[in-house]
């Protein structure tokens, strides 16, 4: 058996985001470090502008030293904690926690979400735990119910850029129809890629709107997302983004999402997190019918709380309702808020972080 070194390793996918990232940075705060090598494993990834220094284990390298250098890493290191790739325990002295990527909405049970050997599952409300126990395939009593760390940042706004910014801002947070594994999640064909913008028209309409309004629109693409299905270009209020805009601005993903006046998405599990904003949520799911991963929920329409688009102009419609502060939602939407979410703080880094504390101490 290989000795166990007083090391934690952080994984994420994209590198260095989510719930595993923002965990990373509590214990940095708390100098964890001081005692615990702190690793991330990496697919060639550069850290964010002010994390330089993290340790690396790349494995975007797959020559032999460097997968030997992987494997005595995660057969060696005391801690593991994860969020997308299920990773497998190599040490039965080492601690494995994973993080989820979200509450899910989409099905994943014929999907390997959590990985052998897991100790504990991260999730946010007891009243989720028979349901993720049985589409995650993990023991009930592993869930442990401490909030997403990834929706502390909801409540910040340390961003120079976001502080500077005037406007109202909606962020579109869609699920992925074309996965990059080449793999495709609805039958339903859309002329640039997303739901409701059918043709050049439509995008330079929108823009216009969103100036009259004095709104910007800001649509991120799942990581998941084949891009090359995507025929969509920044224009002056419609924005889009990547993962690679954010890291070179130093900014995280939910703290963009904290400063959003209303959200636009469909299957995604943003949803679940948003909900602790208690501000206007709008659903792209005109191929609801057709989404062939299919849902978590026997009825998803009891668990989506918001507008429903359809096209264009209800898309309008929306951001006409956002601008004037109307939320026909917000009682509908505050029920599942409350049964979805046991902590409605920002604080389940530290939550999370004075967990692991004891279990190392």
């Amino acid at each position: 058996m290989f000795p166990i070194k007083n090391r934690i390793v952080f994984e994420s996918n994209p590198s260095f985001s989510g719930n595993s990232y923002a965990l990373f940075k509590e214990m940095q705060q708390r100098n964890i470090s001081a005692s615990y090598q702190l690793f991330w494993i990496s697919n060639g990834e550069e850290p964010p502008i002010n994390d330089k220094n993290i340790n690396i284990i790349d494995i975007s390298r797959k020559d032999f030293r460097n997968l030997c250098r992987y494997y005595w890493f995660m057969a060696t290191s005391k801690i593991i904690i994860y969020e997308n790739r299920p990773l497998d325990k190599l040490n039965q002295k080492q601690i494995m926690i994973s993080l989820q990527h979200g509450t899910p909405i989409k099905q994943v049970a014929d999907i390997k979400m959590v990985g052998y050997g897991y100790d504990y599952v991260l999730c946010t409300s007891n009243n989720l735990n028979p349901i993720l126990s049985e589409v995650l395939h993990v023991r009930e009593e592993s869930l442990i119910n401490l909030g997403f760390p990834r929706n502390d940042y909801l409540f910040k706004e340390d961003s120079e850029i976001l502080k500077s910014l005037k406007e109202k801002m909606v962020i579109w947070l869609p699920t992925f129809r074309q996965h990059k594994n080449k793999t495709l999640a609805t039958d339903k064909s859309y002329p640039l890629g997303i739901p409701l913008i059918n043709n050049e028209n439509d995008l330079l309409k929108l823009d216009n709107i969103l100036k009259k309004l004095n709104i910007k629109l800001v649509i991120k693409p799942h990581p998941a997302q084949d891009m090359t299905y995507l025929n969509i270009k920044s224009l002056n209020n419609f924005k889009v983004i990547n993962d690679d805009v954010l890291k070179k601005n130093g900014m995280h993903l939910y703290e963009l999402i904290g400063k959003s006046s209303a959200l636009i998405t469909d299957y995604s599990s943003v949803y679940f997190d948003y909900l602790l904003l208690n501000r206007p949520i709008a659903f792209t799911n005109d191929d609801i019918q057709l989404y062939k991963q299919g849902f978590v929920f026997e009825d998803i329409t009891e668990v989506l709380k918001g507008t429903s688009l359809s096209d264009l102009n209800d898309l309008l419609i929306f951001l006409e309702e956002v601008n004037s502060g109307n939320d026909e939602f917000l009682k509908e939407r505050e029920i599942i808020k409350n049964w979805s979410h046991d902590n409605l703080d920002d604080s389940s880094s530290k939550r999370i972080a004075d967990f692991i504390e004891k279990l190392i101490h």
